[in-house]
This record gives C-alpha cells, sequence and structure tokens, in this order.
C-alpha cells in the first residue's frame, strides 16, 4: 500500500509536542515502514523587535500537522492515541474513510481575497500540486470548471463563515449530485 498525506488534528500550540510524541510512538511500537515525514505547516518569518530583526516560524495552520503514511488499523490507532493528538481530519473511527490530502484535483479554497490565512491556504494547496479555485461566495463557482474532474476538496479560511462553506457546498452538489460524494459530515 502507498503512503500518502493526512491531516492531523493536535491541540493548538502544541503542534511540536504531538509531533514529537508521534515520532516516538512509531519509534517505540517499530512502525517506521509505515511512516515517512510528519510536518507542521509553518514558514520562516523576520520580524522587526525593538528595533532588532528576529527571525521565527509561524503557523499555516495552527492545531493540524501533516503525516505521510500507509493508512490501515494499526497505523491509525498508533496516530490516535498518540498524546496532544485529538484525530484525523475526516473524524471517523473507520480508517477507510478517512480521506488523503492528495485525493482531491481541484480544491475550492472559500474566503476573503485579502485573508492572508486563505491566501496561504491556496498557496498551499498549489505547492501541493492541487488546482485551487479560490471563491468568496458559492455563486462565483461554476460547473464549467470543474468539468472531467472527479473528486473536489472544500476548506476555508478560519473567519469565514459556516454559511458561506455550506453554501459553496451546496452549489457544488448541483454541479453533479450523482458524482459528489459527501464526506466528513456534510450531507445532501
Amino acid at each position: 500500500m502507498a503512503k500518502l498525506w493526512y491531516v492531523v488534528h493536535t491541540y493548538s500550540g502544541y503542534e511540536r509536542k504531538a509531533k514529537a510524541a508521534l515520532e516516538e510512538r512509531i519509534r517505540t511500537l517499530g512502525k517506521q515502514e509505515y511512516f515517512a515525514d510528519i510536518l507542521i505547516p509553518e514558514e520562516q518569518v523576520v520580524e522587526l523587535v525593538k528595533g532588532k530583526k528576529r527571525t521565527s516560524a509561524r503557523k499555516f495552520f495552527p492545531g493540524y500537522i501533516l503525516v505521510n503514511m500507509e493508512m490501515n488499523d494499526e497505523t491509525w490507532h498508533v496516530v490516535k492515541s498518540t498524546p496532544k493528538v485529538t484525530g484525523f481530519v475526516g473524524g471517523t473511527n473507520d480508517p477507510s474513510t478517512i480521506p488523503p490530502v492528495s485525493e482531491a484535483e481541484v480544491i475550492v479554497v472559500v474566503g476573503g481575497r485579502a485573508s492572508n490565512n486563505t491566501r496561504q491556504l491556496v498557496a498551499t494547496c498549489q505547492a501541493a500540486g492541487r488546482r485551487a479555485v479560490h471563491v468568496e461566495r458559492a455563486e462565483e463557482l461554476h460547473a464549467a470548471e470543474f468539468a472531467g474532474v472527479e473528486i473536489v476538496g472544500l476548506t476555508a479560511g478560519t473567519s469565514t463563515l459556516p454559511e458561506t462553506v455550506q453554501a459553496a457546498h451546496a452549489r457544488l452538489l448541483e454541479f453533479s449530485a450523482t458524482q459528489i460524494q459527501p464526506r466528513n459530515g456534510l450531507t445532501k
């Protein structure tokens, strides 16, 4: 089975401790062959503090880490029972239903064009080799943009209202109700 990227939710502010704890669990349980990289999505920024330049790490997605792993019952339990980890994005108790990051061909990012967080989401999707469609409202989505696309991902900036995301989800379902399979608690 191939290793794929999965998004893992952690306690916000404890991403480094969660990563270290997961690496230690993998090592002590002898499961290294099932795991590759564990990343904290962040960038280095230079700040001016009291007249001096200081470099620090700024997290793109506080409360999340990315894990490149082979998903099965054993590896799911290794990750899920790690201290400071609350679970996988997709949050089910069935490892076979948790979607990997790389599954979507196109990712719709809902959020303000001026929002730095939303722009970072678009950049992250593009860096992962995915086409990103950035919209502020559901009405900006057009069926022609998704012609021939089988799997569409949907995400949003931190300040995007849930109603706006739900409207975008409903709009996507209108395009192809027979092809789009709701996941992660979203229903038709």
